[in-house]
């Protein structure tokens, strides 16, 4: 499982425990915590009142902290440390048939997914960072899906979406060769992002 974690000072330092990509639909009141809950009756999360940590914010996710949480909790939460980004080819690039600007990827990496991408840089031969199901990019919980009625099993990223650049830039990171197609993403860190 993927665990979120955000830290509010504003909001009596409550951390924000957030479990792979939930959908809240009630709440339990603890003494220091706040359970909740999706549709079918599983703890999706935790609202975690005075946690002492340091930072604010998002909060990466250490054993040292998710042993606070299950200790709290009474719970034996996991995290997938994995971070599920992986070094892709765009091998066929075509419009969306119900988009103008979207278009549906055929991208190789460790295994050949279709990613529906805006990206206007999105071309065939392109090399790409690949998020897969699981990954959290910027905060978002990545899942296979569809959009606009076509399936799209990740997502191609920005450089401002891994947070390798700190303003917006639009475009999907462009890797060169020395990135190995099917291989784990680690930044190299060029500096002409």
């Amino acid at each position: 499982m993927k665990i979120r974690l955000n830290l509010l000072p504003q909001f009596n330092n409550t951390l924000f425990v957030r479990i792979d990509d939930p959908k809240i639909v009630k709440y339990i009141k603890k003494e220091r915590y706040t359970e909740l809950y999706n549709d079918q009756d599983e703890i999706v999360g935790y609202n975690i009142e005075n946690f002492e940590v340091i930072g604010s914010g998002k909060i990466a996710v250490t054993n040292e902290i998710l042993h606070k949480i299950n200790e709290l909790t009474n719970n034996t939460l996991t995290h997938d440390y994995e971070t599920h980004l992986y070094v892709g080819e765009i091998i066929k690039c075509e419009p969306h048939p119900n988009s103008q600007r979207l278009k549906i990827c055929q991208v190789q990496c460790d295994e050949l997914l279709q990613i529906v991408c805006g990206a206007a840089n999105a071309t065939e031969n392109l090399r790409v960072v690949v998020a897969k199901e699981h990954a959290i990019v910027n905060d978002m919980y990545i899942k296979k899906g569809k959009l606009l009625n076509v399936e799209s099993q990740g997502m191609l990223c920005s450089a401002y979406e891994l947070g390798l650049i700190k303003e917006y830039k639009k475009g999907l990171l462009e890797l060169d060769e020395s990135y190995q197609v099917g291989s784990k993403f680690e930044w190299k860190g060029e500096k002409h992002v």
